[in-house]
């Protein structure tokens, strides 16, 4: 699990830099890892304020992405060369036109520190958000021509199309009051909005040149290679300044009216404008990509500078914000398991005086263990830390952080879920179930299958959901008091 303190303190200094942001790329990455970056945003996974830090991986799964689909592509265009086949090369077409706006889009899912969004709502996002969007935009351009009597040309289309776009996020953004206050959330549903809008316009351009091999593959590869600044790297500018302007606060129109808004507003309209128009640059041959104009990659160049300020602005506040809800201290933030002492011991200004117990007790072994042995857990890690909890015969007790269900409550450990697993301790034998549980429960490094009973060997640590909360499963001999 990463600890990102440096990552962080830039962030409060606001000199994140590029290198800063993708400097896990490369890094080996496990399969916890990945399952983690897909599992965010649920109710069962979504960090509370002050520990959004804790858990959070810089981005890495894009790239991934990227290269698998474009290994995938690969194989679907020699496929098609090899069998003219129009279905696959139509198929081949509208994929070409996706990969990149998509790889863009899980960029801004991997930055997303509050993962208060499912990757379910992000994808009713780009599929409603895209029909909403296009058929605003439609409208608009309908209402110019016919009331003002102008026809928008394609160097101004971002005047039809980024209202558009805007009426989706502040649908999606305004639906929820208080869970979306963040710039980030409001970047990443304008990256979902755009992504929807882009993929339905570029299906629409190579369906014109489905037939046309030569020109409908120029059309896909063109529009994937402009999708890294697209409509979705447009929409995020503003949706992230409406997000941030909006707060806590019910979205309402002054909230448009708001300078960071505005502003990011016309600079989405102005990329949308030099997206959209020659600049009489000549077109250089790329291996595999074909020709593709240089104004494309220097713009490209541009809106990822433009974007760049927007990401750090967003981190910056969920940093803030994380840090704050932790009392000011980046560390406690950050790690797990920082905590202060509970108490301060001071001795007691009136110390019991000792007399001697006028009947003496008689040790008798207790029916709950035949043994003669005291049981119980000792919590290693977590919310229990270096507690015991006395285990006697038949005890059940469900463990979790959800309080209406757990006897165990684990209220501050992340990894948990609401209802992780079952513990039982019978004939001085303790077993573990785990309840279906999201991030699982391990005996050492062993993950148990969900609904299996397994037996927790006397001295053995295990742990629900990873290290940052585990027990473990102490015998102690019962010393028996001097009997008369």
């Amino acid at each position: 699990m990463a600890n990102n303190k440096t990552f962080y303190r830039n962030a409060q200094r606001d000199e994140l830099s590029f290198g800063d942001i993708f400097s896990d790329v490369f890094k080996k990455h496990t399969e916890e890892d990945t399952a983690r970056v897909f599992i965010a945003g649920t109710p069962l996974t979504t960090p509370q304020e002050a520990d959004m830090l804790k858990d959070w991986s810089k981005p890495f799964m894009f790239l991934r992405f990227f290269f698998g689909g474009l290994i995938f592509l690969l194989a679907m265009y020699y496929t098609a060369a090899i069998y003219n086949n129009p279905l696959i090369l139509f198929a081949l077409l509208s994929l070409i036109s996706w990969l990149v706006p998509v790889t863009m889009l899980l960029l801004g899912w991997e930055l997303h520190i509050p993962r208060n969004i499912s990757l379910y709502e992000v994808f009713k996002m780009v599929f409603g958000g895209g029909v909403i969007s296009f058929f605003a935009a439609l409208l608009l351009f309908q209402l110019s021509e016919s009331f003002l009597g102008v026809e928008l040309s394609a160097s101004w289309a971002g005047l039809a199309e980024e209202p558009a776009k805007l009426i989706a996020i502040c649908w999606f953004l305004g639906k929820r009051k208080k869970d979306r206050p963040y710039a980030l959330n409001g970047m990443l549903i304008g990256l979902a909005v755009g992504t929807g809008f882009a993929a339905m316009e570029s299906v629409g351009y190579v369906f014109s040149y489905q037939w046309e091999y030569n020109t409908g593959m120029e059309v896909a590869v063109l529009r994937s290679v402009s999708g890294v600044v697209s409509h979705g790297l447009f929409a995020s500018i503003y949706g992230a300044a409406l997000a941030k302007a909006k707060g806590r606060e019910k979205l309402s129109p002054l909230h448009l009216v708001s300078p960071g808004f505005l502003i990011s507003f016309v600079i989405a309209i102005l990329l949308h404008f030099a997206n959209n128009t020659s600049w009489g640059l000549p077109a250089i041959v790329l291996p595999l990509l074909g020709t593709v104009p240089v104004e494309t990659l220097v713009l490209d160049l541009i809106g990822i500078l433009v974007w760049l300020p927007v990401v750090r602005s967003g981190i910056n506040e969920a940093v803030a914000i994380s840090v704050a809800a932790n009392g000011d201290r980046l560390t406690i933030a950050v790690e797990h398991n920082v905590s202060e002492p509970e108490h301060v011991y001071t001795p007691d200004p009136q110390p019991p005086v000792y007399t001697p117990d006028p009947q003496p007790p008689v040790w008798k072994p207790q029916p709950e263990h035949a043994s003669g042995s005291v049981y119980y857990l000792l919590g290693i890690s977590g919310d229990w830390k270096d507690r015991k909890i006395d285990l006697n015969s038949g005890a059940q007790m469900v463990a979790g952080r959800n309080s209406q269900v757990a006897d165990l409550v684990l209220s501050h450990s992340p990894r948990v879920s609401g209802e992780h697993c079952q513990i039982r301790f019978l004939n001085d034998r303790l077993t573990v179930i785990d309840l279906n549980s999201t991030n699982g429960t391990y005996i050492g490094n062993q993950r148990l299958k969900p609904g299996v009973e397994t037996a927790v060997p006397e001295g053995q640590k295990f742990y629900l959901g990873d290290t940052s909360c585990g027990f473990r499963f102490v015998k102690e001999k019962r010393r028996a008091p001097y009997a008369q």
